[in-house]
């Protein structure tokens, strides 16, 4: 698949360097407002483009020690990545044919080897990464299948949720294979090679593959618009992806009753009091003796300054709630308009 993209990337500039598009070419502008309308139907498309949340999860358990800096240095990678071959590709095409340039760029070209070679390389790599795209659709759809309300769910409350989550299956194979349950895996071998409760079975993942499968292939042979594809695409999943459900699930998981927050807060609280209590120097013994310098007051100081630290992560974290909240918001209202301009404006026409 990676192959296939360098390919295309090599041919639409080629193409571009060549020169040999000038008998189709439109205007050209490079800085040109065609109106709110044009803007807000490719919005989600560009949305679309840069939508690689789905696999986060996964990866975040297969990288060995997923510290901030790492993953951070990972999404800073592919995203850059993207930017980068999408911008090339983008800008020399846009050269090459101008105005007139459409959605599918390689179907512009005049029929050649080279040409042909290159619809067979749109077919490989849509071929070869239609497996990751399924892969996160279908551990939602078993996580959505399995969910059941909280009252029913009582009787398992015991146990963690590693366990009973299954959007923890790895991108690699083994449902909680991960990098980081290696040491989990060794130390509780299983007794049998048949699935545990929370693992999904062979016949589930057949299934739930199939219907996946042929929804993609009754969508595939009912439209025969890739942007119009990618703009629908953007406007719903795109940015329920992107914007509306971090939003939602920072803002549900960070509420004051909820027992994640609270756990992480204690944690927090009891490492950040620990490193103030020990930053003196001299230990809990000198900073209680009022007679040596720096006692009593050393303390006074230690917990002032560690009360200051919590109020302003609690500013904070009631900030970041309502920022989430907010991220929600602007994701309905960007679907809302996207879909109805894509549906009134742009199709009707």
């Amino acid at each position: 698949a990676l192959t296939a993209i360098a390919y295309l990337i090599v041919l639409v500039v080629y193409h571009f360097a060549a020169g040999d598009t000038l008998a189709e070419k439109g205007e050209v502008n490079l800085i040109k407002w065609q109106g709110i309308i044009p803007t807000l139907a490719n919005f989600p498309v560009i949305v679309f483009a840069y939508t690689c949340h789905q696999n986060m999860f996964s990866i975040l358990n297969e990288i060995k020690n997923p510290t901030h800096v790492r993953t951070t240095s990972v999404i800073v990678a592919s995203i850059g990545t993207a930017a980068s071959v999408y911008v090339l590709v983008a800008i020399t095409g846009y050269l090459s044919y101008g105005n007139n340039v459409i959605g599918n760029i390689v179907a512009q070209y005049a029929p050649s080897v080279a040409a042909t070679i290159a619809r067979l390389a749109i077919v490989i790599m849509v071929g070869l990464s239609y497996p990751l795209q399924v892969h996160p659709c279908r551990a939602s759809l078993d996580a959505v299948s399995r969910w059941r309300p909280q009252s029913s769910r009582a009787s398992s409350s015991d146990r963690s949720p590693n366990d009973i989550s299954p959007s923890r299956a790895s991108l690699l194979g083994g449902s909680n294979g991960g990098a980081n349950n290696t040491t989990t895996s060794k130390l509780t071998p299983s007794p049998s090679n048949r699935p545990r409760p929370d693992e999904m079975s062979e016949l589930r993942f057949a299934c739930l593959t199939t219907c996946i499968i042929i929804c993609s292939y009754l969508v595939a042979m009912t439209v025969s618009s890739l942007d119009k594809v990618l703009a629908y695409v953007g406007s719903t999943g795109s940015t329920s992806i992107s914007f509306i459900l971090p939003g939602l699930f920072y803002y549900k998981i960070s509420a004051p009753d909820s027992p994640h927050a609270q756990r992480l807060v204690k944690d927090e609280d009891d490492e950040g009091y620990d490193s103030a209590a020990g930053g003196g120097g001299g230990g809990v013994e000198e900073a209680g003796s009022p007679t040596e310098e720096g006692g009593s007051g050393g303390l006074w100081r230690r917990d002032s300054s560690w009360t200051q630290k919590v109020r302003g992560k609690q500013w904070r974290q009631a900030l970041l709630r309502k920022l989430s909240l907010a991220l929600a918001g602007y994701g309905v209202v960007v679907m809302g308009v996207c879909l109805v301009v894509n549906t009134f404006f742009i199709v009707a026409h």
